[in-house]
Parts: C-alpha cells; structure tokens; sequence
C-alpha cells in the first residue's frame, strides 16, 4: 500500500510538472507571437529558423521567403561586412553589445534595426530581438542636417553674430564677427561683461551689458538702429547696427543672441550727404585733382597705424584707380601698404602743419604729387588731401605710349570738354570730351568769335594776360555759345606746361557746362529776392529771432504795430521788443512763456492762431493774432522762429459793438419771420380763391368753343384768346403757389428749355 501511495504521489508530480512546462511553452508561445519587436531564431549557417509575425508586417516579406534565404542578403550592402563580422564573434561563444544596422524591405525601402542577440553554442542556434528605430534615426539625421544648415548659416551669415549663455558667458561668435572683438584671447568661454569693459568705454559698455540683461530676464528684444561709439582698444570710432533676442539652449535654458553689422559705410556716407554745397562744387566737381577726406587711427601707445577713407572726390577714383573705397581702411584695401605714408600723414595730424611731396605708391602703380593738410579739430585727426597723378611725368621715358593712351581715355570719359591752347593762346589746337560747344579738331585762331559770348571778349583776354605773365593756372566763369546758339555757362580752368627752360610751352584745360548751375542760382536769388519783398511789404507784421530769442529782422508793419523800431540783437528785448502781452483774459503773460519762447525750447512744434493782447511803451494796446513758425538748419536743428503778428483791434472792436446791438437784431429777425409768414399764409389763400372764378371762365369758354352752333372765325379767335389768357392766369396763381413753397424750403426748381419765339408771339397777341 505504501510503495502504490509513493506511485501515485509521483505520477501525480510529474503530471504537474508537465502541466507547468505547457503552460511556459504557450505563455512563451504567445509573447513570440503578440510582441511588436521583431523576435528570431537563426542557425550558426546563417539562416533563419524562426519568426514571429512582426517580420511580415516591418519587411513585408512573407515568412516563407525569409526563411530561404541567409539573412544576411536581407541585410543593407553597407552594413553587411560588420553585421557578419558580429555574427562571426557570436558563433565563436563571444557577447556583443546591442548593434545597429540597415535591412532592406521588399518594396526596396530600408529600415533601421536596434539588435539584441544571444548566442547559445550547444543548440547552435542565436535568439535575438530587435527594434525599429527608423524613425529615431530620421529624426536624428533631421536634426543632425537642421544642425549643420544652422552652423553653416551662422559662419557663413554677412553680419556678425555672437551667443551668451544664462552665465553671460561667449558660447559662440561666427566668423564675420570676430574682427569686431579685436585680439582677445580665449574668446569663446569668456564672460560678456569682461569683453565689452575689454572693447569699449566703461558707460557704454554698462549700457550694452544692461540691453543683454533685460532681454535675458524679460525675452523682449531690444533693437539698436546705430551705435556711434569709440572703442576703448582701438581708440577709433566705430559704427555699428545690433539687435539681442533670447533664445532656448540646448540646455533647456535660456540664452542671448546678438546679430550687429558694420554701419561704417552707410554713416560716413550720410555725413558726407551734409557737406556744404561751397566745398561739393569747388573741390569735388570743379577740380581735376584728386581730393579725399582721411581719418587717422592709432594704436594704444598713440601710434598711427593706419586711416580711413571719410570723403572721395570724383577725381581721386580718375586719379588714383580705387573705386568704392569711402568708410573702407588702407589696410583693408592693401594689408601691406608702406607705413611711411601713414607715418607722414600722422605727422601731419600732429602738428598740424601742412606738408607737399611726391611718393610711390606701388599698389595702385603711380606716382603723386600729394599735398596734405589737417582739417576740422586736432582731436579728430582729419586730413585733406589734394594729389595729382604724375606717372605719366616719372615715367615718361619708359611708358609714353602707355601714358598717352591713358590720356586719350581720360579725354574720352571725361566730363567736362578738354581743350589746349598755344603758349600765347592765339591757336586752340583741339577740343575733345563732352562737347557743348563748336568743336575744333584742328588749330582755330578764331576760338574767341566761334565760341565765347561776346560781351565776356575783353574779361577773358584780360585773365589770360594775366595767367600768362604769372605762369599761373587759368581759372574762370564765362558765358559760351552752345552748339544749339543758345547762350550758356562755362567754368574753365587750364594749366600752363613749360619746358626746362621754365617757358611756357602750351596750355592744357578743360570746360565744364555749369549752365544748369547758373540757371539754379539764379532762380535762388529771385526765390530770395521775391521772400524780401514779401517780408517787406507783406500785409501783416512780421519779425524773426535767433535760438536765443533775440530780435535779428522785423519788416515796416512790425514797427507800425510795436510803435516802435527795436535795436536789432538787444537781448533785453528777447522774444517780443520788450511790449507786455496779456492774454484773451486779462492776465499778464512773461516773455519767457510767449508763444515764441515756446516753440524755441521745442514745448510746441509750431503755434498758430494764437490770440493775445499786446501793450506798446505808450500804455496803447493792440489784439493780435499770433503764428509762430521755428526756423531750423540743415542738420534739422532749431535756430531760430518767425512770427506773424495780425491787428485784429478793429475787428475786436467790430464785435463788441455787434454783441451789443445783438438783442435788437434778434427781436428785427423775429418780426421779420412773422410778417414773411402772414405774407405766405396771403398768397396760399389767395391762390386758392382766386381759382374758383378762374374755374368757371375756362369752363364756359370751352362750352363756347365746342358748342353745337359753329362760331364764326372772329369769335373763334376770341375765344381761343380768352383761352389763352386763362390758361396763363392759372399758370401764375401756380407760381405763386410754387413761391410759397420755395420761401418754405419744400419747393425744387427745374431748368427747361423756353422758345423766345413762341413767348414774344403770346406777348404780340
């Protein structure tokens, strides 16, 4: 009994154990089944054993056609020698780490795979497991090219930008940017504030750490349309356009970008903009030297390293062969140019004294006759510079072919027309260029007759003679006859040549057509001329003063009306020749809250009809009315102010004297209206009574006209006049009626067409 209890208690164990293994085998079954990685068996001969059904819906191949093949040809070509050289490791009995590689789809599409693999030698079978990651690694390469645009944008973007981090610290400055942070070392990882206190005054270099400061604190960008600053490394002034936005770090936190750009440029050629006319037409129009305007740099131990180009005349690009050079640096245009002209000019900048020499300068290939001067404060460190292009006389012996070719192209693009003339200036030998004038391809005696007006003959001889006996440059304003025998203008201007012997040899000039400039000075001085005469003898007083509020200018009326003419530039009659003003009210109002005082320290834009009371010296006074206009300069600044000053006392007068008869107007007014209404009400009732009897005259009279007994032709006719006539009596008892109405303002009028004819034969009968 005992030996069949032990049986049965085995059976009934390994009926369990079986019953446990079954259900591991079908939850085993099941997760191969149900997973959504792919998972596999395959044998160390490189094929597949076993596949769950994620294969055929990741590769679209059925589980047939995976099982045929090695697996390995399903494997991307590019990733099949490191996939085999794993398989080979794991083989072998040795672990490998997770692995990524590529298969290939059956609609040829490829996917990537995250592998998880074990090898177990005594089945010589591997059980692995893997992942799509294809989109992971889509969005990794995504980022990875977004990565590469944005570094490429950066480093390759035509401004300068530069990246701080929440720690105010230099994280990146692309390469257009780093000329702008000078020769700082160890740039990138640096802080900010240390940078700029490194590059710029200590107050504006607080200013820009505090513009950072906001924007990382608040996210709102901060934008700078130009900063005029000089640097605290470089002692130069620089100029520059910037604006800061917060951006997010990779971090997660928050950072600072800067995107400036170099203004240089663009401000040098806006102050250029506002040089006088006098010097645009005399030095840079008028003149065939070379002439620029040059600042001059130095380093920190006041050594003059280099200069900028502020101003360029047409000429200089003629003279010297460099075009678009304004607001640029010699050493920007030619990295290794002599430092002994940048020395002779600081010398200059220095002392101030003026210096002519000749010099070399072979990166433009020409010799020049150069005269440099200081210009405007020694502080700004400004020259002047005239030159002339004198290789042609340097190098004379060896290049006179090449220089006269440029020559013929000078004459050729020149615009101006170029002309010689003979030492005693009896023969023009030729003229050439831009011609407005009669042309002379050969010698012409008669150039004087041909082509000068005829009442400037005796100024031009007498200012030849005198260039002649000075061996000075021939310069002079003229009046030409035009090729259309229009009457024109002409500036010329010729230089003597001379021999060794110092004679002069010939003349050498050119003429330019200032006809448009004359005709534009003219309407100038007529445009003034007409203001004068309308300051002068303008209906209305009027009186203009400096910033200061002094009186500078004041017309006849203005002394009618002060009853007295001020002392022109007396600051003790500021703003208003000393009268009191009171204003509508009666209050006294100080000089110093005047309408002009207001619109002089810009508390108004201008003041327009303003009312006031003045009090001449004598205790008389006057109402006028006041407008008041700022005068300003060029640069937009405030000079100065008119004002125009209207009596209004009679009219003043004019009213109080109708504000008291006003009560009478009003009760006449009244009366009016209800007689004109009394009249209205006449003729509406009048018009209506006067229709009855009208009423029956037409009616009998058309009884009359067709009555059975026929009318003889005289009754005929008279009864077609008493027709007629009341027709037209009712036509004006109408219009009488239409009167009515058009007094009341319910009547409208309509034009027609009325034959005069047919009115004067009704007026016959």
């Amino acid at each position: 009994v005992r030996d069949a209890n032990h049986e049965i208690e085995y059976f009934i164990a390994v009926v369990e154990d079986i019953s446990a293994r079954k259900l591991a085998i079908e939850d085993s079954r099941r997760f191969f089944t149900l997973s959504q990685e792919l998972l596999c068996t395959a044998g160390f001969d490189g094929y597949f054993k076993k596949l769950n059904g994620t294969w055929e819906a990741s590769l679209g191949y059925s589980p047939e056609e995976l099982l045929a093949k090695p697996f390995i040809e399903f494997v991307h070509p590019d990733d099949q020698e490191i996939s085999q050289n794993l398989v080979s490791k794991l083989v072998n009995g040795h672990n490998t780490r997770a692995f990524e590689n590529r298969l290939l789809c059956k609609d040829g599409s490829v996917r990537w795979l995250l592998w998880s693999t074990v090898s177990v030698v005594e089945e010589q079978l591997l059980y692995a497991s893997a992942r799509d990651i294809t989109e992971r690694k889509k969005a990794e390469q995504d980022l990875q090219i977004r990565t590469e645009q944005f570094e490429c944008l950066v480093n390759a973007a035509p401004f300068g930008i530069h990246m701080m981090d929440d720690d105010f610290t230099v994280r990146h400055v692309n390469p257009y940017a780093l000329p702008a942070f000078g020769n700082i070392p160890d740039l990138i990882g640096r802080n900010f504030g240390d940078v700029m206190h490194t590059l710029w005054p200590a107050h504006k270099a607080d200013e820009i750490i505090n513009h950072f400061r906001q924007t990382l604190e608040t996210g709102e960008p901060c934008v700078v349309a130009e900063m005029i600053e000089q640097r605290a490394d470089r002692k130069v002034t620089e100029y520059y356009a910037w604006e800061i936005h917060r951006i997010p770090l990779p971090s997660g936190k928050q950072g600072v970008v800067c995107y400036f750009q170099d203004i240089s440029q663009r401000v040098i050629a806006q102050q250029a903009l506002v040089a006088s006319e006098e010097r645009y037409h005399t030095l840079f129009k008028c003149m065939d030297e070379g002439y620029c305007v040059i600042e001059m740099i130095f380093d920190a131990e006041h050594t003059f390293t280099d200069f900028r180009y502020l101003e360029v005349n047409p000429a200089f690009e003629e003279q010297s062969g460099l075009v678009n050079v304004t607001g640029k640096t010699i050493l920007e245009l030619f990295p290794d140019f002599n430092p002994v002209l940048i020395a002779t000019y600081g010398q200059v900048a220095l002392t101030g004294e003026p210096i002519r020499f000749e010099h070399e300068i072979p990166e433009i290939s020409r010799w020049l006759d150069i005269y440099a001067y200081r210009i405007k404060t020694p502080q700004q460190n400004q020259l002047a510079v005239l030159f002339t292009d004198i290789t042609e006389r340097k190098l004379a012996e060896i290049a006179l072919k090449e220089n006269e070719e440029r020559l013929q192209a000078f004459v050729n693009s020149s615009a101006d027309a170029i002309y010689s003339m003979s030492a005693n200036w009896e023969q023009m030998h030729q003229i050439e260029g831009r011609i407005f004038v009669k042309e002379a391809k050969k010698s012409n005696a008669n150039w004087l007759q041909d082509n000068i007006y005829p009442d400037d003959h005796l100024a031009i001889q007498e200012r030849v003679a005198q260039a002649i006996q000075t061996k000075s440059i021939f310069e002079m304003e003229h009046r030409v006859l035009r090729l259309d025998n229009s009457v024109g203008w002409a500036y010329s201007r010729a230089v003597p040549l001379f021999n060794k012997q110092g004679d002069i040899t010939e003349w050498f000039g050119t003429a330019t057509d200032i006809s448009e400039r004359k005709r534009e000075q003219e309407a100038l001085r007529q445009s003034e001329e007409r203001f004068r005469v309308l300051f002068d003898l303008g209906p209305v007083a009027m009186y203009t003063v400096d910033a200061l509020g002094t009186i500078q200018e004041f017309n006849r009326n203005a002394i009618t009306l002060w009853g007295r003419e001020p002392l022109r530039g007396d600051p003790s009659e500021r703003y208003c020749c000393a009268y009191k003003i009171y204003q509508p009210d009666g209050t006294l109002q100080p000089h110093e809250e005047s309408p002009v005082a207001a619109v002089l320290q810009g508390q108004v834009p201008a003041a327009y009809d303003v009312e006031a009371v003045l009090e001449r010296h004598d205790g008389t006074r006057v109402s006028v009315v006041a407008n008041v206009v700022p005068l300003k300069n060029i640069q937009g600044e405030v000079i100065g102010a008119m004002n125009c000053l209207v009596d209004m006392t009679y009219r003043k007068n004019v009213e109080d004297a109708m504000f008291n008869n006003n009560l009478e107007l009003q009760t006449a007014k009244l009366n009016a209206e209800k007689a004109n209404q009394a009249k209205s009400e006449f003729l509406s009732s009048m018009s209506h009574e006067l229709r009855t009897p009208l009423n029956s005259i037409l009616g009998f009279a058309q009884l009359l006209e067709s009555s059975a007994t026929p009318l003889t032709l005289t009754q005929t006719r008279n009864v077609h006049q008493i027709l007629q006539a009341g027709w037209y009596l009712l036509e004006l008892i109408n219009e009488i009626l239409d009167l009515a109405q058009i007094e009341s303002g319910k009547q409208a009028l309509l034009l027609e067409r009325v034959s005069i004819k047919d009115v004067m034969h009704e007026c016959a009968n």
